[in-house]
């Protein structure tokens, strides 16, 4: 099995596998607004708070299931990750999601990452330096991977409020 780079967290499941982005960075990808469900492969289900672990060769996500997700691995364009890399006028912010369990986080996003008019389409943001609460207790050593993330990926439509 190959290194697993894509993780998808859903209200029920933490999702590891293979996202064919192209040359696209994950956030770019998940923003594609054409694109309803997300194809992984080699992908391994794992159910919150149980050690119910389900493979799966292939399988799809439905866009507005994922609450957050990471690539493990950077691809994508390396001028864009340098960009990505520089001073950004950032605000700190408390988010709560709308799950089935309480899941909050909190991070630094861009200032105008949640104003609908300035960026059309863009239904995921990024959160840098993100601190999650609420994440199952003695789960399998995967949720681990949410310990000192530089950034998450996050899907602003499955926020219920948010602080600044």
């Amino acid at each position: 099995m190959r290194f697993l780079k894509d993780v998808l967290y859903t209200d029920s499941f933490l999702i590891k596998g293979h996202v064919r982005t192209g040359e696209e960075r994950l956030s770019g990808y998940l923003n594609n607004a054409r694109r309803r469900f997300i194809e992984l492969e080699e992908a391994v289900l794992l159910r919150h708070g149980g050690k119910e672990r389900i493979p799966a060769s292939r399988m799809q996500v439905h866009i507005r299931d994922i609450l957050f997700a990471h690539e493990s691995e950077e691809t994508g364009d390396a001028v864009l990750r340098n960009l990505a890399k520089q001073e950004r006028d950032e605000v700190r912010m408390t988010a709560y999601f709308s799950s089935a369990a309480p899941l909050q986080i909190s991070g630094k996003i861009h200032r105008r990452a949640l104003d609908a008019n300035a960026r059309p389409g863009r239904d995921f943001i990024v959160v840098v330096e993100p601190a999650f609460q609420g994440l199952p207790d003695a789960a399998a050593p995967e949720y681990g991977l949410f310990r000192n993330l530089r950034y998450v990926i996050v899907n602003r439509d499955r926020i219920a409020f948010l602080f600044q």
